[in-house]
């Protein structure tokens, strides 16, 4: 299965393609079907949005920032944790 998105923003998934020949077999082109997963894609978007809310609110609950792992207000002064 392939995934792609229309040009109107809705996503869809090739479940089967299969050739298509004439009688001199040459190629004229694929018939398949397709799914409409832009629902799923929707609902994935908005848990994500979700999560990402979630973590920036609980980022602004440590006194430790993540990346430095500096105590947040001495940041200035150097004070590093010492979690691990």
């Amino acid at each position: 299965m392939s995934k792609y998105k229309l040009s109107h923003s809705e996503y869809m998934t090739i479940d089967e393609q299969v050739p298509i020949e004439d009688d001199r077999e040459n190629f004229g082109g694929f018939i398949g079907s397709c799914i409409d997963i832009s629902e799923n894609i929707d609902a994935i978007m908005l848990i994500l949005k979700e999560k990402e809310h979630e973590i920036k609110r609980l980022r602004s609950m440590l006194p430790i920032c993540s990346s430095c792992k500096k105590i947040r207000g001495e940041m200035d002064i150097g004070t590093k944790s010492k979690l691990i």
